[in-house]
């Protein structure tokens, strides 16, 4: 999942024990730090989850952004991360004013100087940002971390999906963003041969009858793929669930 202020005080001991098993830290908040952004750190780690980072990116030009990694790179300095740090572009009226060519730049510019301080940088965008405002044959070296909300995403070269703004967790109050990753953390990010440990399964995609009536009918595990899974959480509407593969 990812976090900021936005979700207030939270138990990470029970977010822990309902299978979170990273969180992405918002990091900054009106131009300073996230005021629960070391809370959160200290508390996660304490639980036994592994930490990532991102920061909201409003810059608009290579300077700012080298700045803004600078601004992350001091902030995340005495925390285990083992998750990317991703930069967030999404704001229309700074980053989206610009062109690709000037995107492009200042995306190189934030995720070189979180890869030369040992960090795995990646990049964080919604199916639009992909497809109109990002040229991603010239950012193509960048993993993706994509925002597609109660769908498949579009863009398909995905190693994470944020799919849903609408998920619970134990220990957060209301909804939470929850993100699903192909990637797992050693003392780098290292595919794991190809398998998702924690995926959101489109109900539709599934193919027989059967199988989506084994879910429904309350059972503890979900015939998919030629194996069977057991299944984590509902998610909004019956539409969606979390499995642990």
């Amino acid at each position: 999942m990812d976090v900021s202020h936005w979700q207030g005080d939270i138990d990470w001991q029970k977010a822990a024990a309902d299978d979170v098993d990273f969180v992405m830290l918002g990091t900054r908040y009106k131009g300073d730090t996230d005021p629960k952004f070391r809370e959160n750190a200290d508390n996660a780690v304490k639980a036994g989850v592994k930490l990532g980072a991102y920061i909201y990116s409003y810059a608009t030009t290579p300077e700012e952004a080298a700045k803004e990694a600078d601004f992350i790179l001091k902030l995340v300095k005495d925390y285990p991360i083992s998750y990317p740090i991703a930069f967030d572009a999404e704001n229309e009226k700074t980053l989206g004013s610009l062109s690709k060519d000037q995107i492009t730049e200042i995306v190189h510019t934030f995720c070189k100087k979180i890869s030369d301080a040992g960090y795995y940088p990646i990049l964080y965008a919604n199916d639009y940002w992909l497809q109109n405002k990002l040229d991603m044959n010239a950012l193509s070296q960048y993993p993706v971390w994509v925002a597609a909300y109660e769908r498949m995403p579009k863009y398909d070269r995905y190693v994470m999906w944020q799919g849903t703004d609408s998920g619970s967790v134990a220990g957060v109050q209301g909804n939470v963003t929850l993100t699903s990753s192909s990637w797992t953390s050693r003392t780098r990010f290292r595919r794991t041969a190809g398998k998702v440990r924690r995926c959101l399964v489109l109900l539709s995609e599934l193919p027989h009858a059967k199988e989506r009536a084994d879910f429904f009918d309350g059972k503890a595990s979900l015939l998919y793929a030629g194996r069977r899974h057991r299944v984590h959480r509902r998610l909004q509407r019956g539409r969606w669930f979390q499995a642990l593969l």
